[in-house]
């Protein structure tokens, strides 16, 4: 019985010596427009994904517990309950989407959640491409914080702090959450 090699090699041999090889797709700019067009919206669906999984992460920090993202699926005390029940609900709105396995999900909400709370590990060659909502998100809190711990400001600076108070504000973030 001939190998998989020989029969790819036989059936190769026969078309090149018939020079039957009408087989070959060649896509028309209609075609190729499409599958661009496709291929866009997958990079776009996976960079929406991203952003919304940081999103929701972060926003959690509002509901829940301040180490949230610390709450494994076996942890059965009272604090656990509320991050938990979140969990579940969660899972049901990716099942109900067809998502095979909300749990992965789950896991990198906790992972964003961790990194908001902890500071993201740096990676080496890592890509700093962030929406400019992620960054809004992420650098105005930050930057308001830092204003906090500082035992005196400018008066150019608190009008600073007065407008990062406003802008915290304006993206429905808990200020009394940023100052502990």
């Amino acid at each position: 019985m001939p190998t998989s090699k020989q029969l790819l090699a036989h059936t190769l041999k026969g078309l090149f010596m018939s020079n039957s090889i009408h087989n070959i797709v060649t896509p028309s700019n209609e075609v190729e427009n499409e599958v661009a067009e496709l291929r866009d919206a997958v990079g776009d669906a996976v960079k929406r994904q991203y952003g919304a999984v940081k999103f929701y992460a972060v926003s959690l920090f509002k509901m829940l517990p301040e180490d949230w993202y610390t709450v494994e699926h076996t942890d059965l005390s009272d604090e656990a309950k509320p991050v938990l029940a979140e969990a579940v609900k969660f899972r049901d709105v990716l099942r109900k989407a067809g998502h095979s396995n909300p749990s992965v999900i789950w896991t990198r909400v906790r992972a964003e959640g961790r990194a908001h709370a902890e500071g993201a590990p740096k990676e080496k060659g890592a890509s700093n491409k962030r929406s400019i909502q992620l960054r809004f998100l992420e650098e105005i809190p930050a930057l308001y914080k830092a204003g906090k711990r500082e035992e005196s400001l400018t008066t150019q600076q608190q009008l600073v702090m007065t407008h990062l108070a406003s802008a915290i504000t304006a993206m429905n973030l808990d200020l009394s959450s940023l100052v502990k």
